[in-house]
């Protein structure tokens, strides 16, 4: 998300923050329903009470089995912002492992209705009446554990479901609701159901529906992603390959590298990454395909930074690049040496120009010792001479710091090239440190180039006077 969009969604939190403080946290009144009959029997019985108490707005809730190892907690309500940390988030959350540091506002429904397991999910959905007719106006999911802002109105509590009818009664609800906003809080709601086999086929349903918005296409697949089901992958799989919608394609191939088994997976997004004809659909297929922590992913993504040189393919390389690079630093551990020498293969002999410079660049921001000397050399024996700055400028994020310092001091002296002297001073004020510094001082007096003396001599007042701040 950019800071300008994130600027204007806690913007809306805070309004709606604002609205909430002004209104009624509980409802007014909870009515619960006979614990005989199935669902759609209570759910009756509440559509029946709603008529005949004459309600302005009512919930009708009911509960469905969640996650009881604690590892998947839920929160859907785009109607109540969350506190997280210092900001605020409004819309669909899934925490796994830990809840966090959130703030609710509201009451836990325990307070109301008989008491549930934490763990376990309520449903709600909030209906009044506009122009003789019943509208869903809003849709709650979320974990026991989680409190609830109701706003007034009346609540009809139905107790405990099955996933299987609580999923078709979504459905029914989905048919029935207007606009999009409620509508994706309905399918994500069917995505915090447990059981795959109710929820993924629903969820498959509108995905493969093109005649809704790409924005609830996008939050079915996103759900489909955490139900291992076959419907998930055949589903996935398919808008994967082509659809209407790019942002829906790239949902998907996210998707199938979660849920997807891992030699399917790397076999349907390597072959994206290689042969569609779409830049985009190819470059979200290597980020899909750097998510699978697996070493055939690995070998794929080797493959397409390896292929044969095709400038129509070099954007596709370089994330290939890119996402090999995350997948390997999301272990924790120090790179491969396999990847240091894929990428100085690439930055010594590729053919394409672009994809040299961003080998170097990210052999640079490895920051590992053992590439500090392969700077050097590239910057000193490289036939390009774009290789050989962009060498020498990633000299300046080079580990150990004394010992980038020495090398550019070697390079702005005796370096044959002009551009990639400039290059080393440059690379020396990134370092920062005091060694830099009278580096810099010592090239600023005594560099039989003025124009480097003067790039020297600004370098060490700017750093002097931001000391000075």
């Amino acid at each position: 998300m950019t800071s300008a969009a994130l600027a204007f969604v806690m913007g809306m939190a805070q309004a709606a923050l604002s609205a909430a403080d002004t209104g009624r946290v509980a409802p007014d009144v909870v009515v619960t329903a006979p614990a005989d009959g199935d669902l759609d029997t209570r759910f009756s019985w509440a559509e029946r009470t709603a008529r005949e108490r004459r309600f302005d707005a009512w919930w009708i809730g009911w509960t469905v089995t969640g996650d009881p190892t604690g590892a998947s907690w839920y929160y859907i309500d785009r109607h109540v912002p969350v506190g997280i940390g210092g900001g605020m988030i409004m819309g669909s959350i899934r925490l796994t492992g830990s809840m966090g540091n959130l703030n609710f506002r509201g009451v836990t429904l325990g307070t109301l209705t008989p008491p549930q397991d934490l763990h376990d999910t309520a449903i709600l959905l909030r209906f009044t009446t506009v122009d003789g007719r019943t509208v869903i106006e809003r849709v709650h999911a979320g974990s026991h554990a989680f409190p609830i802002f109701f706003n007034g109105g009346a609540l009809l509590w139905l107790g405990r479901a099955e996933d299987g009818p609580s999923v078709q009664r979504l459905r029914m609800a989905f048919n029935d609701a207007v606009g999009d906003a409620v509508r994706r809080d309905l399918v994500s709601s069917v995505g915090a159901h447990r059981t795959a086999a109710a929820a993924a086929p629903a969820l498959r349903a509108w995905l493969e529906n093109d005649n809704l918005t790409a924005s609830i296409r996008r939050e079915a697949a996103d759900w489909l992603a955490h139900h291992p089901h076959a419907d998930a992958t055949a589903a996935l799989t398919r808008i994967a390959r082509a659809d209407t919608s790019a942002t829906v394609r790239s949902t998907a191939m996210r998707g199938l590298a979660r849920v997807a088994a891992p030699d399917v997976a790397v076999a349907e997004l390597a072959r994206l990454a290689r042969d569609d004809d779409n830049a985009r659909a190819r470059r979200d297929a290597v980020n899909a395909l750097g998510t699978i922590r697996d070493q055939r992913a690995f070998r794929a993504l080797v493959d397409v930074i390896e292929q044969p040189v095709d400038s129509s393919r070099s954007s596709t390389r370089r994330d290939a690049m890119n996402s090999l690079l995350r997948q390997a630093a999301s272990t924790g551990a120090p790179q491969p040496q396999e990847i240091i020498d894929l990428l100085v293969r690439i930055a010594r002999n590729d053919g394409d120009g672009s994809v040299r410079s961003a080998a170097v660049d990210a052999l640079a921001n490895l920051r590992d010792p053992r590439v500090t000397p392969i700077l050097v050399d590239l910057a000193r024996n490289h036939a390009d001479p774009r290789v050989m700055q962009r060498a020498t400028t990633g000299l300046g994020r080079a580990q150990p710091p004394e010992d980038a310092v020495r090398r550019l001091r070697d390079i702005a002296f005796d370096h044959p090239r002009n551009e990639v002297q400039t290059a080393a001073v440059r690379a020396l004020v990134v370092v920062g440190t005091e060694d830099a510094r009278r580096v810099l001082a010592d090239i600023a007096e005594r560099h039989p180039r003025p124009e480097l003396r003067r790039s020297a001599l600004q370098a060490v007042l700017d750093r002097r006077f931001r000391s000075m701040d």
